[in-house]
């Protein structure tokens, strides 16, 4: 091998290397921008963007409630029924010539009774007990960089 070809194997090498290094350098910057958006850089300023934030967040949580509820209302109850009556009662009736005699005389029958009744509660219900929540929550946040890279500057 001479020194000729020699150099320009070495040449050769040179140049794809750099060639690599021009690759993989565009290739870092198309991810730098696909993460961080759009690097400007002027006046000593660097202007990141912002960043989408979406997750979901589990909850798996009992909630205790513990509250006494004062309830303080009338409240219109409608009664719609019928009473039954069935009974006999005695009668004492006054006869010109039996004198006073006694007459048993029976009732038999319904009386409907058709009433809105109002009923006032006064009361206080206690409620002690733990509610399970189990959910997922869907959060999404945009994060401006421009705090973050001032807290980097300083």
């Amino acid at each position: 091998m001479t020194r000729d070809s020699l150099h320009w194997g070495l040449t050769l090498l040179s140049l794809i290397l750099n060639i690599l290094m021009l690759a993989l350098l565009v290739t870092l910057f198309v991810k730098f921008r696909a993460v961080f958006g759009d690097v400007t850089l002027g006046g000593g300023q660097v202007n990141l963007g912002t960043v989408d934030v979406d997750m979901n967040v589990q909850v798996d949580a009992e909630v205790p409630i513990v509250m006494d509820v004062p309830i303080q209302q009338t409240v219109q109850v409608p009664l719609k029924t019928s009473i039954p009556i069935d009974t006999t009662f005695t009668v004492p009736v006054k006869m010109p010539i039996a004198g006073a005699v006694e007459v048993e005389v029976p009732i038999r029958g319904e009386v409907p009774v058709d009433l809105m009744v109002a009923v006032p509660l006064h009361t206080t219900v206690p409620i002690d007990s733990n509610v399970p929540l189990q959910t997922t929550l869907p959060v999404s946040v945009n994060l401006d960089m421009a705090p973050i890279v001032q807290m980097l500057t300083e």
